[in-house]
């Protein structure tokens, strides 16, 4: 088998030449029933699927061998499905990597800067900039205060933490601060009260972050603090009252946010399948869990009666369940559509501006001998 370029003939040795992924694995030789027919034999680890050489390493579609597809939220890595790459990472032939500082995939995937140069903010440059100076691999990097490459290019600092003047210090959420490797609220912390390192004097509360000798009004002494029992989760109603993790103290009382309920010491989704609508309603296999009710259905099609229909286009079910439209009108988008210049109107379609039963609106009767003129009885 050959092909001809330019008068040039080429065997799939010279096809591969020209196009190194031409002719990889293929047997190119007579197949069994002589026929010259071309099969495709991968070569490891590749696979034949749907007709291609995929690597199972890295295809979402064929993860790990064959038809074997990730969910949406996955990418394939080793041949395994996995949750999708970590904040600020997306996956690039089957890896997830960091796009504004791979030099192999700077800003995009598959973009690779020049052999030399750095890739910086997802951007290629010649030359480290002056606000980040250090060459770090294919990066650059501020060793004071870049958490990924803290006092020296190989330390990463890790999610818990911060980089403070080339330090891995305690990442602490808003309204806290890093004292002694944990995280206080300096409004209410006595051995360190509007500050690390500043105590209260023994039998002294700390509160809004100063010191005083006693609870101002509309607060209680639980311990060694002053809280407001009406907000404070720890001693929600009272002291040592906890609330559950994710839960918020309201009024005194713990709850759940919104869309959620206390089951089994935590917080679950109304339409957790394993919590339907309850504590421990256990939805049957395949089931989802839809508005706090079980539904056999895929997502998109509502159960009406022992059926899955697609309420926005079955004029029987057309918005909701056993809503049926007019006999020539079509469902669209949830609504029943008589056409142009008809509207429905119980079970059929009239024309409002002539129809003397519904005259202008469904429903208004001209009455006997009356008539409809441009949606008026006459």
């Amino acid at each position: 088998m050959a092909l001809v370029v330019g008068g040039l003939a080429l065997g799939s040795a010279g096809c591969r030449k020209l196009n190194p992924e031409f002719g990889m694995g293929l047997d190119t030789g007579t197949g069994d029933d002589g026929s010259g027919t071309l099969t495709i034999d991968c070569e490891p680890p590749s696979l034949v699927c749907a007709g291609s050489c995929i690597d199972p390493r890295v295809s979402v579609g064929h993860c790990g061998g064959c038809d074997q597809p990730c969910a949406a939220a996955q990418v394939c890595l080793d041949g395994a499905c996995v949750s999708g790459c970590t904040a600020g990472e997306v996956p690039c032939e089957g890896e997830c990597t960091d796009l504004d500082e791979d030099p192999l995939h700077c800003g995009q995937c598959g973009v690779s800067c020049s052999p030399g140069h750095f890739c910086v903010d997802g951007q290629c440059l010649s030359a480290c900039p002056d606000d980040q100076p250090t060459p770090c691999g294919g990066t650059c990097a501020d060793l004071e205060g870049d958490p990924d490459h803290c006092g020296d290019c190989a330390n990463d600092c890790g999610e818990l933490m911060t980089c403070v003047a080339a330090e891995c210090m305690l990442a602490c959420p808003a309204g806290l601060a890093s004292c002694e490797g944990r995280c206080i609220d300096p409004s209410t912390d006595e051995a360190h009260c509007g500050g690390c390192d500043a105590p209260c004097a023994a039998g002294w509360f700390c509160v809004a972050g100063s010191c005083t000798d006693q609870c101002p009004a509309g607060l209680q002494v639980c311990g060694a603090d002053c809280v407001d029992p009406q907000d404070d989760p720890e001693h929600c109603g009272g002291c040592e009252q906890p609330c559950l993790a994710a839960q918020e103290c309201v009024d005194g009382s713990c709850a759940c946010p919104e869309g959620q309920q206390a089951c089994g010491g935590a917080c679950i989704e109304l339409d957790d399948p394993l919590n339907c609508g309850g504590c421990d309603v256990v939805c049957d296999p395949g089931d989802t869990c839809t508005n706090g009710v079980c539904n056999s259905c895929q997502a998109g099609l509502t159960e009406c009666g022992n059926h899955c229909v697609n309420t926005d286009v079955d004029w029987l079910n057309c918005g909701s369940c056993n809503t049926p439209c007019p006999g020539t009108a079509s469902c669209i988008d949830g609504t029943c559509d008589c056409g142009a210049g008809l509207d429905p109107c119980g079970n059929q379609c009239v024309d409002l501006q002539t129809d003397k039963k519904h005259c202008g609106v469904c429903g208004n009767d001209c009455g006997p001998g009356g008539s409809c003129v441009g949606g008026m009885c006459a």
